[in-house]
Protein backbone atom coordinates (compact mmCIF):
# COMPACT_ATOMS: atom_id res chain seq x y z
CA UNK A 1 0.00 0.00 0.00
CA UNK A 2 1.22 3.48 -0.85
CA UNK A 3 2.06 5.65 2.12
CA UNK A 4 2.41 9.39 1.84
CA UNK A 5 4.09 11.45 4.53
CA UNK A 6 1.61 13.67 6.37
CA UNK A 7 2.41 17.38 6.32
CA UNK A 8 4.04 17.37 9.76
CA UNK A 9 6.36 14.53 8.77
CA UNK A 10 7.30 16.30 5.57
CA UNK A 11 8.16 19.48 7.50
CA UNK A 12 10.25 17.51 9.99
CA UNK A 13 12.10 15.83 7.14
CA UNK A 14 12.91 19.22 5.60
CA UNK A 15 14.09 20.64 8.97
CA UNK A 16 16.27 17.60 9.58
CA UNK A 17 17.98 18.09 6.25
CA UNK A 18 19.04 21.57 7.30
CA UNK A 19 20.02 24.43 4.99
CA UNK A 20 20.88 22.86 1.63
CA UNK A 21 21.38 25.92 -0.54
CA UNK A 22 24.93 27.09 0.08
CA UNK A 23 25.30 28.64 -3.39
CA UNK A 24 22.46 31.04 -2.59
CA UNK A 25 24.60 32.58 0.18
CA UNK A 26 27.00 35.44 -0.29
CA UNK A 27 25.64 36.65 -3.60
CA UNK A 28 26.45 33.52 -5.63
CA UNK A 29 23.83 32.43 -8.14
CA UNK A 30 21.80 29.37 -7.09
CA UNK A 31 22.39 26.21 -9.11
CA UNK A 32 19.47 24.32 -10.62
CA UNK A 33 19.50 20.98 -12.40
CA UNK A 34 16.69 20.79 -14.97
CA UNK A 35 15.80 17.32 -16.27
CA UNK A 36 13.83 17.53 -19.53
CA UNK A 37 12.08 14.73 -21.38
CA UNK A 38 12.35 16.27 -24.88
CA UNK A 39 14.97 18.63 -26.33
CA UNK A 40 13.25 21.98 -25.71
CA UNK A 41 14.25 23.79 -28.88
CA UNK A 42 12.82 25.07 -31.11
CA UNK A 43 9.83 25.99 -28.92
CA UNK A 44 7.30 24.83 -31.51
CA UNK A 45 5.33 22.23 -29.57
CA UNK A 46 3.48 22.29 -26.26
CA UNK A 47 6.03 20.61 -24.00
CA UNK A 48 8.97 22.25 -25.76
CA UNK A 49 7.39 25.68 -25.45
CA UNK A 50 6.88 25.35 -21.70
CA UNK A 51 10.30 23.83 -21.01
CA UNK A 52 12.15 26.42 -23.10
CA UNK A 53 10.50 29.40 -21.44
CA UNK A 54 10.96 27.93 -17.97
CA UNK A 55 14.65 27.42 -18.75
CA UNK A 56 15.10 30.92 -20.13
CA UNK A 57 13.38 32.48 -17.11
CA UNK A 58 15.31 30.41 -14.55
CA UNK A 59 18.64 31.17 -16.22
CA UNK A 60 18.01 34.89 -15.72
CA UNK A 61 18.59 34.39 -11.97
CA UNK A 62 20.21 30.97 -11.61
CA UNK A 63 22.91 28.81 -13.15
CA UNK A 64 20.92 26.05 -14.83
CA UNK A 65 22.36 22.72 -15.93
CA UNK A 66 20.19 20.73 -18.32
CA UNK A 67 20.02 17.02 -19.04
CA UNK A 68 17.58 16.33 -21.84
CA UNK A 69 16.48 13.52 -24.10
CA UNK A 70 16.38 14.19 -27.84
CA UNK A 71 13.99 12.01 -29.85
CA UNK A 72 15.18 13.43 -33.18
CA UNK A 73 18.55 14.65 -34.47
CA UNK A 74 19.60 17.99 -32.99
CA UNK A 75 21.13 20.38 -35.52
CA UNK A 76 24.31 22.16 -34.29
CA UNK A 77 22.68 25.58 -34.53
CA UNK A 78 19.75 24.42 -32.38
CA UNK A 79 22.09 22.99 -29.80
CA UNK A 80 23.98 26.28 -29.77
CA UNK A 81 20.73 28.19 -29.22
CA UNK A 82 19.95 26.08 -26.17
CA UNK A 83 23.50 26.21 -24.83
CA UNK A 84 23.15 29.99 -24.74
CA UNK A 85 20.27 29.53 -22.26
CA UNK A 86 22.04 27.32 -19.73
CA UNK A 87 25.32 26.74 -17.93
CA UNK A 88 25.78 23.09 -18.89
CA UNK A 89 23.91 21.00 -21.44
CA UNK A 90 23.89 17.21 -21.81
CA UNK A 91 21.83 15.75 -24.66
CA UNK A 92 20.90 12.06 -24.60
CA UNK A 93 19.68 10.81 -28.01
CA UNK A 94 16.86 8.28 -28.01
CA UNK A 95 15.30 6.87 -31.16
CA UNK A 96 11.71 5.83 -31.64
CA UNK A 97 12.70 2.16 -31.58
CA UNK A 98 14.60 2.61 -28.33
CA UNK A 99 11.76 4.47 -26.70
CA UNK A 100 9.24 1.85 -27.86
CA UNK A 101 11.45 -0.92 -26.50
CA UNK A 102 11.69 0.91 -23.18
CA UNK A 103 7.93 1.34 -23.03
CA UNK A 104 7.44 -2.37 -23.70
CA UNK A 105 9.97 -3.22 -21.01
CA UNK A 106 8.12 -0.99 -18.58
CA UNK A 107 4.83 -2.79 -19.19
CA UNK A 108 6.39 -6.26 -19.05
CA UNK A 109 8.14 -5.43 -15.79
CA UNK A 110 4.88 -4.45 -14.14
CA UNK A 111 5.42 -0.70 -14.32
CA UNK A 112 4.02 1.85 -16.75
CA UNK A 113 5.08 2.28 -20.36
CA UNK A 114 5.82 5.92 -19.58
CA UNK A 115 8.36 5.02 -16.91
CA UNK A 116 10.02 2.51 -19.23
CA UNK A 117 10.16 4.96 -22.13
CA UNK A 118 12.27 7.38 -20.07
CA UNK A 119 14.59 4.83 -18.46
CA UNK A 120 18.18 5.38 -19.61
CA UNK A 121 21.54 4.51 -18.14
CA UNK A 122 23.20 7.31 -20.14
CA UNK A 123 20.71 9.85 -18.80
CA UNK A 124 21.38 8.64 -15.24
CA UNK A 125 25.14 8.91 -15.79
CA UNK A 126 24.76 12.50 -17.00
CA UNK A 127 22.71 13.36 -13.91
CA UNK A 128 25.39 11.85 -11.65
CA UNK A 129 28.16 13.77 -13.43
CA UNK A 130 26.41 17.13 -13.13
CA UNK A 131 25.45 16.48 -9.51
CA UNK A 132 29.09 15.74 -8.69
CA UNK A 133 30.45 18.70 -10.68
CA UNK A 134 27.92 21.43 -9.94
CA UNK A 135 26.26 20.29 -6.70
CA UNK A 136 22.80 21.64 -7.54
CA UNK A 137 20.73 23.43 -4.93
CA UNK A 138 17.47 22.25 -6.49
CA UNK A 139 16.23 19.86 -9.16
CA UNK A 140 13.31 20.49 -11.50
CA UNK A 141 11.71 17.75 -13.63
CA UNK A 142 9.80 18.62 -16.82
CA UNK A 143 7.40 15.69 -16.39
CA UNK A 144 6.49 12.89 -14.03
CA UNK A 145 8.01 10.28 -16.36
CA UNK A 146 11.50 11.30 -15.21
CA UNK A 147 10.76 10.58 -11.55
CA UNK A 148 13.06 7.54 -11.40
CA UNK A 149 16.13 9.82 -11.48
CA UNK A 150 15.22 11.38 -8.14
CA UNK A 151 16.15 8.06 -6.55
CA UNK A 152 19.80 8.46 -7.56
CA UNK A 153 21.99 8.80 -4.43
CA UNK A 154 23.68 11.80 -6.06
CA UNK A 155 20.45 13.79 -5.59
CA UNK A 156 19.78 12.74 -2.00
CA UNK A 157 18.80 15.73 0.13
CA UNK A 158 18.39 18.09 -2.84
CA UNK A 159 15.10 19.94 -3.04
CA UNK A 160 12.98 18.62 -5.91
CA UNK A 161 10.08 20.08 -7.86
CA UNK A 162 8.17 18.02 -10.43
CA UNK A 163 6.37 19.89 -13.19
CA UNK A 164 3.65 17.37 -14.00
CA UNK A 165 1.95 19.92 -16.30
CA UNK A 166 -1.07 17.62 -16.80
CA UNK A 167 -2.26 14.53 -14.96
CA UNK A 168 -1.07 12.00 -17.53
CA UNK A 169 -2.77 9.06 -15.86
CA UNK A 170 -6.11 10.77 -16.42
CA UNK A 171 -5.18 11.38 -20.07
CA UNK A 172 -4.73 7.63 -20.60
CA UNK A 173 -8.08 7.03 -18.90
CA UNK A 174 -9.62 9.52 -21.35
CA UNK A 175 -8.06 7.62 -24.24
CA UNK A 176 -9.55 4.37 -22.91
CA UNK A 177 -12.99 5.95 -22.64
CA UNK A 178 -12.81 6.99 -26.28
CA UNK A 179 -12.05 3.53 -27.67
CA UNK A 180 -14.63 1.75 -29.79
CA UNK A 181 -16.06 -1.73 -29.31
CA UNK A 182 -14.22 -3.35 -32.21
CA UNK A 183 -11.60 -6.01 -31.33
CA UNK A 184 -8.81 -3.51 -31.89
CA UNK A 185 -10.70 -0.89 -29.89
CA UNK A 186 -11.20 -3.25 -26.96
CA UNK A 187 -7.53 -4.22 -27.03
CA UNK A 188 -6.52 -0.55 -27.01
CA UNK A 189 -8.93 0.12 -24.14
CA UNK A 190 -7.29 -2.60 -22.05
CA UNK A 191 -3.82 -1.24 -22.80
CA UNK A 192 -4.79 2.35 -22.00
CA UNK A 193 -6.54 1.35 -18.77
CA UNK A 194 -3.46 -0.58 -17.67
CA UNK A 195 -1.21 2.38 -18.42
CA UNK A 196 -3.54 4.73 -16.56
CA UNK A 197 -3.61 2.53 -13.45
CA UNK A 198 0.14 1.95 -13.32
CA UNK A 199 1.00 5.53 -14.10
CA UNK A 200 -1.34 6.73 -11.37
CA UNK A 201 0.59 4.61 -8.88
CA UNK A 202 3.88 6.08 -10.15
CA UNK A 203 2.52 9.62 -9.90
CA UNK A 204 1.46 8.99 -6.33
CA UNK A 205 4.90 7.68 -5.42
CA UNK A 206 6.48 10.73 -6.99
CA UNK A 207 4.21 13.18 -5.18
CA UNK A 208 5.20 11.46 -1.93
CA UNK A 209 8.87 11.88 -2.85
CA UNK A 210 9.08 15.45 -4.17
CA UNK A 211 9.07 18.73 -2.26
CA UNK A 212 6.63 20.50 -4.59
CA UNK A 213 4.58 19.62 -7.64
CA UNK A 214 3.18 21.88 -10.33
CA UNK A 215 0.39 21.65 -12.90
CA UNK A 216 -0.51 23.99 -15.73
CA UNK A 217 -3.94 25.04 -14.41
CA UNK A 218 -5.59 25.30 -11.02
CA UNK A 219 -8.19 22.75 -12.14
CA UNK A 220 -5.43 20.27 -12.98
CA UNK A 221 -3.64 21.05 -9.70
CA UNK A 222 -6.84 20.39 -7.77
CA UNK A 223 -7.23 17.09 -9.61
CA UNK A 224 -3.68 16.23 -8.56
CA UNK A 225 -4.43 17.09 -4.93
CA UNK A 226 -7.52 14.92 -5.03
CA UNK A 227 -6.12 11.89 -6.85
CA UNK A 228 -2.42 11.78 -5.92
CA UNK A 229 -2.43 12.38 -2.17
CA UNK A 230 -3.43 10.09 0.66
CA UNK A 231 -6.89 10.34 2.22
CA UNK A 232 -6.93 13.19 4.70
CA UNK A 233 -4.04 15.08 3.10
CA UNK A 234 -6.03 16.54 0.20
CA UNK A 235 -6.83 19.84 1.90
CA UNK A 236 -3.32 20.08 3.33
CA UNK A 237 -1.62 19.39 -0.02
CA UNK A 238 -0.38 22.96 -0.32
CA UNK A 239 2.79 21.67 -1.99
CA UNK A 240 0.80 21.13 -5.22
CA UNK A 241 0.59 24.36 -7.19
CA UNK A 242 -0.63 25.76 -10.49
CA UNK A 243 2.03 27.35 -12.72
CA UNK A 244 0.26 28.34 -15.89
CA UNK A 245 1.61 28.67 -19.42
CA UNK A 246 2.52 31.94 -21.01
CA UNK A 247 2.88 33.01 -24.61
CA UNK A 248 5.65 34.97 -26.31
CA UNK A 249 3.86 38.29 -26.60
CA UNK A 250 6.62 39.88 -28.67
CA UNK A 251 6.81 37.02 -31.17
CA UNK A 252 3.05 36.62 -31.55
CA UNK A 253 1.77 40.10 -32.24
CA UNK A 254 -1.38 41.11 -34.09
CA UNK A 255 -0.74 41.68 -37.77
CA UNK A 256 -2.88 43.77 -40.08
CA UNK A 257 -6.21 41.88 -40.26
CA UNK A 258 -6.77 40.02 -43.53
CA UNK A 259 -9.27 41.52 -45.98
CA UNK A 260 -12.89 40.61 -45.24
CA UNK A 261 -13.80 37.25 -46.77
CA UNK A 262 -15.71 37.06 -50.01
CA UNK A 263 -19.43 36.28 -49.61
CA UNK A 264 -18.69 32.66 -50.54
CA UNK A 265 -15.36 32.29 -48.72
CA UNK A 266 -13.41 32.67 -45.49
CA UNK A 267 -10.19 31.23 -44.05
CA UNK A 268 -10.00 28.95 -40.98
CA UNK A 269 -6.75 27.69 -39.42
CA UNK A 270 -5.79 24.97 -36.94
CA UNK A 271 -2.31 24.86 -35.35
CA UNK A 272 -0.77 21.84 -33.68
CA UNK A 273 1.61 18.90 -33.84
CA UNK A 274 -0.18 16.62 -36.26
CA UNK A 275 1.24 13.37 -34.93
CA UNK A 276 -0.41 13.99 -31.55
CA UNK A 277 -3.51 11.87 -31.14
CA UNK A 278 -5.88 14.55 -29.73
CA UNK A 279 -4.99 16.88 -32.60
CA UNK A 280 -5.50 14.15 -35.20
CA UNK A 281 -8.84 13.27 -33.63
CA UNK A 282 -9.84 16.95 -33.60
CA UNK A 283 -9.17 17.78 -37.25
CA UNK A 284 -10.57 14.55 -38.65
CA UNK A 285 -13.75 15.03 -36.65
CA UNK A 286 -13.96 18.69 -37.68
CA UNK A 287 -13.57 17.94 -41.40
CA UNK A 288 -16.10 15.12 -41.21
CA UNK A 289 -18.77 16.71 -39.01
CA UNK A 290 -18.39 20.50 -39.18
CA UNK A 291 -16.71 21.49 -42.40
CA UNK A 292 -19.44 20.24 -44.79
CA UNK A 293 -21.94 22.50 -43.00
CA UNK A 294 -19.61 25.49 -43.36
CA UNK A 295 -19.11 24.78 -47.05
CA UNK A 296 -22.83 24.58 -47.66
CA UNK A 297 -23.03 28.29 -46.85
CA UNK A 298 -19.51 29.27 -47.86
CA UNK A 299 -18.50 26.94 -50.73
CA UNK A 300 -15.15 28.68 -51.22
CA UNK A 301 -14.13 28.65 -47.54
CA UNK A 302 -10.72 27.12 -46.78
CA UNK A 303 -9.41 25.21 -43.79
CA UNK A 304 -5.65 25.10 -43.22
CA UNK A 305 -4.13 22.46 -40.93
CA UNK A 306 -0.68 23.68 -39.90
CA UNK A 307 1.69 21.42 -37.99
CA UNK A 308 4.59 19.02 -38.13
CA UNK A 309 4.48 15.29 -38.87
CA UNK A 310 0.89 14.87 -40.11
CA UNK A 311 -0.26 11.27 -39.86
CA UNK A 312 -1.76 9.42 -42.86
CA UNK A 313 -5.24 10.16 -41.48
CA UNK A 314 -4.44 13.88 -41.59
CA UNK A 315 -2.67 13.95 -44.97
CA UNK A 316 -5.70 12.17 -46.45
CA UNK A 317 -7.69 15.35 -45.76
CA UNK A 318 -5.49 17.46 -48.04
CA UNK A 319 -7.25 18.80 -51.12
CA UNK A 320 -10.66 17.77 -49.87
CA UNK A 321 -13.29 20.54 -49.95
CA UNK A 322 -10.87 23.40 -49.49
CA UNK A 323 -8.70 21.65 -46.87
CA UNK A 324 -4.91 22.18 -46.95
CA UNK A 325 -2.43 20.22 -44.84
CA UNK A 326 0.87 22.12 -44.71
CA UNK A 327 3.07 19.82 -42.65
CA UNK A 328 5.95 21.53 -40.87
CA UNK A 329 6.35 25.25 -41.55
CA UNK A 330 9.25 27.55 -40.59
CA UNK A 331 6.92 30.15 -39.07
CA UNK A 332 3.26 29.79 -38.12
CA UNK A 333 2.64 33.53 -37.90
CA UNK A 334 1.87 34.12 -41.59
CA UNK A 335 -0.72 31.35 -41.41
CA UNK A 336 -2.35 32.99 -38.40
CA UNK A 337 -2.22 36.42 -40.03
CA UNK A 338 -4.04 35.12 -43.10
CA UNK A 339 -6.86 33.50 -41.13
CA UNK A 340 -10.23 34.98 -40.25
CA UNK A 341 -10.82 32.35 -37.54
CA UNK A 342 -8.63 29.94 -35.52
CA UNK A 343 -10.34 26.76 -34.33
CA UNK A 344 -9.43 24.30 -31.55
CA UNK A 345 -12.04 21.52 -31.81
CA UNK A 346 -10.28 19.18 -29.38
CA UNK A 347 -12.42 16.44 -27.91
CA UNK A 348 -9.63 15.04 -25.74
CA UNK A 349 -7.56 17.65 -23.90
CA UNK A 350 -5.84 18.27 -20.61
CA UNK A 351 -4.46 21.46 -19.19
CA UNK A 352 -4.05 24.66 -21.18
CA UNK A 353 -3.75 24.76 -24.97
CA UNK A 354 -0.80 26.78 -26.31
CA UNK A 355 -2.50 26.98 -29.71
CA UNK A 356 -5.31 29.00 -28.13
CA UNK A 357 -2.91 31.42 -26.43
CA UNK A 358 -0.86 31.88 -29.61
CA UNK A 359 -3.92 32.66 -31.73
CA UNK A 360 -5.19 35.13 -29.14
CA UNK A 361 -1.78 36.80 -28.92
CA UNK A 362 -1.69 37.08 -32.72
CA UNK A 363 -5.06 38.82 -32.72
CA UNK A 364 -7.02 36.02 -34.42
CA UNK A 365 -10.58 35.26 -33.22
CA UNK A 366 -10.69 31.85 -31.53
CA UNK A 367 -13.46 29.26 -31.38
CA UNK A 368 -12.75 26.50 -28.85
CA UNK A 369 -14.40 23.28 -27.76
CA UNK A 370 -15.26 22.76 -24.08
CA UNK A 371 -12.24 20.44 -23.71
CA UNK A 372 -9.87 22.95 -25.32
CA UNK A 373 -11.18 25.81 -23.17
CA UNK A 374 -11.27 23.90 -19.88
CA UNK A 375 -8.06 25.41 -18.49
CA UNK A 376 -8.66 28.84 -19.98
CA UNK A 377 -9.55 31.71 -17.63
CA UNK A 378 -10.85 33.82 -20.50
CA UNK A 379 -14.54 34.67 -20.82
CA UNK A 380 -16.52 32.79 -23.45
CA UNK A 381 -18.42 35.15 -25.70
CA UNK A 382 -16.06 37.99 -24.87
CA UNK A 383 -12.47 36.74 -25.32
CA UNK A 384 -13.26 33.69 -27.46
CA UNK A 385 -16.29 31.76 -28.69
CA UNK A 386 -17.30 28.31 -27.44
CA UNK A 387 -18.79 25.55 -29.58
CA UNK A 388 -19.57 21.89 -28.98
CA UNK A 389 -22.05 20.36 -31.45
CA UNK A 390 -21.22 20.46 -35.18
CA UNK A 391 -24.08 22.88 -35.89
CA UNK A 392 -22.75 25.27 -33.22
CA UNK A 393 -19.31 25.20 -34.78
CA UNK A 394 -20.63 25.87 -38.27
CA UNK A 395 -22.89 28.70 -37.08
CA UNK A 396 -20.11 30.44 -35.16
CA UNK A 397 -17.63 30.18 -38.04
CA UNK A 398 -20.07 31.45 -40.66
CA UNK A 399 -21.24 34.16 -38.28
CA UNK A 400 -17.67 35.43 -37.81
CA UNK A 401 -17.05 35.36 -41.54
CA UNK A 402 -20.01 37.71 -41.97
CA UNK A 403 -19.28 40.09 -39.09
CA UNK A 404 -16.02 42.04 -39.25
CA UNK A 405 -16.81 44.13 -36.16
CA UNK A 406 -17.26 40.99 -34.08
CA UNK A 407 -14.02 39.52 -35.40
CA UNK A 408 -12.15 42.68 -34.43
CA UNK A 409 -13.75 42.77 -30.97
CA UNK A 410 -12.84 39.13 -30.24
CA UNK A 411 -9.32 39.65 -31.56
CA UNK A 412 -8.78 42.69 -29.33
CA UNK A 413 -10.26 41.03 -26.23
CA UNK A 414 -8.23 37.87 -26.75
CA UNK A 415 -5.00 39.85 -27.04
CA UNK A 416 -5.81 41.81 -23.89
CA UNK A 417 -6.49 38.58 -22.01
CA UNK A 418 -3.10 37.01 -22.78
CA UNK A 419 -1.29 40.28 -22.05
CA UNK A 420 -2.88 40.36 -18.59
CA UNK A 421 -2.57 36.70 -17.66
CA UNK A 422 -0.03 34.91 -19.84
CA UNK A 423 3.24 36.82 -19.84
CA UNK A 424 5.90 34.10 -19.45
CA UNK A 425 7.99 35.96 -16.88
CA UNK A 426 5.03 36.38 -14.54
CA UNK A 427 3.77 32.86 -15.17
CA UNK A 428 7.08 31.18 -14.32
CA UNK A 429 7.96 33.44 -11.39
CA UNK A 430 6.37 31.13 -8.74
CA UNK A 431 8.97 28.47 -9.57
CA UNK A 432 11.71 30.53 -7.91
CA UNK A 433 9.85 30.28 -4.61
CA UNK A 434 8.92 26.63 -5.10
CA UNK A 435 12.53 25.73 -5.84
CA UNK A 436 13.32 27.57 -2.60
CA UNK A 437 16.58 29.10 -3.82
CA UNK A 438 17.43 30.66 -0.47
CA UNK A 439 19.33 29.38 2.58
CA UNK A 440 16.07 28.86 4.48
CA UNK A 441 15.03 25.48 3.08
CA UNK A 442 11.74 23.82 3.80
CA UNK A 443 8.61 23.35 1.76
CA UNK A 444 7.01 26.51 0.38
Amino acid sequence: MLTVDPPTARAARADAAGPRYSSAVGGARPRVLYLVHRFPYPPDKGDRIRAFHILRTLQSRCDVSVVTFADEPVAPERRAELEACCSDLRVIPVGRAGRAAGAAWGLLSGRSATEGAFASGRFADAVREIAATHRPDAVLLSCGGLGRYLDLPALAGVRTVVDFVDLDSRKWADYAAGCGRTPSGLAAKLLYRTESKRLRAAERRLVARCDAATFVTEAEAELGRRELTAPGEHKAAAFIHAVTNGVDLDYFRPAEPPPPPLPTGGRVVFLGAMDYRPNVNAVTWFVREVWPQVRETRPEATFEIVGRRPTPAVTALHGRDGVTVTGSVPDVRPHLAAAHVAVTPLRIARGLQNKVLEAMAAGVPVIASPAAAEGLLAVAGQDYLAAAAPAEWANEIVGLFANEDRRRALASAGRCHVEERHDWRRCVAPLFELLDLTPAGGRS
